[in-house]
């Protein structure tokens, strides 16, 4: 009787193996073979297996009834007044390992609190533009608002009066300075990351601009600020940019102004963020 264990083991030489002996479980095979075929196959394993561990056990003529082989174990067979057992590294065969290890490498809370201070400095260093819309009147004029924020600071507003859809047959041709100022506010957003309240809303205005004006339409990622606030926050009830201004007691939306509903986007976002 031979039982092989096998541990990191690649498929070629489970495979390999499978021909001369049965697999019982997971790197567990148990067979019955000549001694050439065990040496040969025990020679097989070790020249096959680079990383793994190996342990071969089989029977003998000795006083054990049994004889065992181990291949990259830190666990070595001694022979003890002609019995075979297998010598344990002791404390003080190991303590010194483990104390290099220990000044060489890191803990695992220092990688955590490593970890933890890298994530606030990509945090600190986000670069990403607020973009909302304001409907002015019942014309359907809107008012395309977009705020830069660098390193957690705003560092430009720029906004921009879009007509509705079917403003477009009133106006005979495109006023220059009208793409002018479309260019500007796409150049204005870049290749920022987006957030919005309401980037359905908002990306159909940008589509309705570049299609108006034969401009390229922007293809940044974004982030839709209201699903953020449902997966962080389950004491809410609405996830508008009114409630959560309100959740967060920061300030006072200006109505009419699309400025002030991009910095509030801001604040609400910086606040989701923090809570990651």
């Amino acid at each position: 009787m031979v039982v092989v264990t096998l541990s990191n083991c690649p498929s070629k030489l489970r495979g390999d193996l499978s021909k001369w002996m049965f697999e019982i479980s997971t790197g567990v095979y148990v067979g019955s073979m000549s001694s050439r075929v065990r040496d040969l196959l025990w020679a097989r394993i070790c020249g096959n297996l680079k990383n793994g561990r190996a342990v071969m056990v089989f029977s003998a003529a000795n006083e054990q009834g049994l004889d065992f082989r181990v291949h990259n174990t830190p666990w070595e067979p001694v022979d003890f007044d002609g019995i075979k057992i297998m010598r344990r590294p002791s404390e003080k065969e190991t303590s010194p390992q483990r104390e290099e290890t220990f000044h060489r490498g890191y803990s695992r809370a220092a990688k955590m609190r490593m970890a933890g201070r890298m994530h606030q400095k990509i945090k600190t260093d986000e670069c990403f533009t607020a973009l909302a819309v304001v409907c002015l009147d019942k014309t359907g004029c809107m008012d395309l608002g977009a705020a830069k924020v660098s390193k957690g600071q705003i560092s430009g507003i720029r906004t921009l009066r879009v007509a509705p859809e079917d403003a477009c047959d009133s106006f005979p041709r495109v006023e220059e300075e009208k793409i002018v100022e479309a260019k500007a506010f796409l150049d204005f957003i870049g290749e920022n990351q987006l957030i919005a309240f309401e980037p359905k809303k908002v990306f159909s205005c940008i589509r309705l601009l570049c299609r108006r004006y034969g401009l390229t339409l922007p293809a940044n990622k974004y982030s839709d600020i209201s699903a953020l606030a449902e997966r962080k926050l389950d004491d809410i009830i609405n996830s508008d940019i009114q409630s959560l201004v309100n959740y967060f007691s920061l300030d006072t939306i200006d109505q009419n102004q699309v400025g002030s509903y991009c910095e509030a986007a801001i604040q609400v976002y910086l606040k989701l963020k923090e809570m990651s």
